[in-house]
């Protein structure tokens, strides 16, 4: 790991060490919240939701979306480099892979860091070693003077894969989240009283069972939500 480091404005060092212990949810084993959801498609407003989001350290995460009814919309789980999302109206169960994007502890084992320091944020590079071949596997970016973790791209195949933003900030926990899975569509989560460091049942974030649903890929998280407005 590269141990090279600088200083930031307010005279704090600077390393690879550093940003990692700054990840958006670093030292959060589980997150459960209230939250208020917007798609958005060619900056266009398409919908407006209401939901549940939990989260469990490193990388699980899981939104259920509701109608005004409080009807059970879609659920989506990302875990272990799977996503799936279960819209019950239709029966239909969307699968498929994505990079695996840790928001708090970051692996070392067949990783490489390095950072850099641009004008106003450091980024963060993480690079994935596997049989000698070495692949960009995320970006995080910080603020330069807060080093609040304002946004992560992850990459899958050497492209941009998806972007998640995070916005007003509440100490380190972040109220808003913006996740662009492609270049026109947005999924906008905002988080309202989170709970953190609770217990989440084990089974909350396991796969979902084909049963008698109908499957079909999917390649970006949330995407069925989007285009099917």
């Amino acid at each position: 790991m590269q141990k090279r480091s600088v200083n930031n404005s307010s005279g704090s060092p600077v390393s690879i060490e550093a940003l990692m212990d700054a990840i958006v949810f670093k030292d959060i084993k589980t997150l459960r919240s209230e939250v208020a959801v917007r798609t958005f498609k060619d900056n266009e407003l398409i919908g407006r939701f209401e939901g549940i989001l939990a989260f469990m350290s490193p990388d699980a995460l899981n939104l259920r979306i509701f109608s005004s009814m409080g009807n059970n919309l879609m659920e989506t789980t990302m875990s272990n480099g799977i996503v799936q999302a279960y819209v019950p109206n239709t029966n239909v169960l969307f699968e498929g892979k994505l990079p695996i994007v840790s928001l708090n502890d970051l692996p070392e084992e067949d990783h490489i860091f390095r950072f850099e320091e641009l004008e106003d944020r450091y980024l963060l590079y993480v690079f994935k070693t596997d049989d000698g071949v070495v692949e960009l596997a995320s970006k995080y970016f910080f603020e330069k003077n807060t080093l609040l973790n304002t946004s992560i791209y992850t990459y899958m195949g050497g492209m941009q894969y998806m972007e998640m933003r995070f916005s007003d900030f509440s100490g380190k926990i972040p109220g808003k989240m913006n996740i662009v899975f492609h270049p026109s569509s947005v999924l906008e989560i905002t988080i309202k009283n989170p709970i953190l460091n609770t217990a989440i049942p084990a089974n909350y974030f396991k796969p979902m069972k084909h049963e008698n649903k109908t499957v079909k890929t999917i390649r970006y998280p949330f995407s069925n939500l989007i285009s099917s407005q």
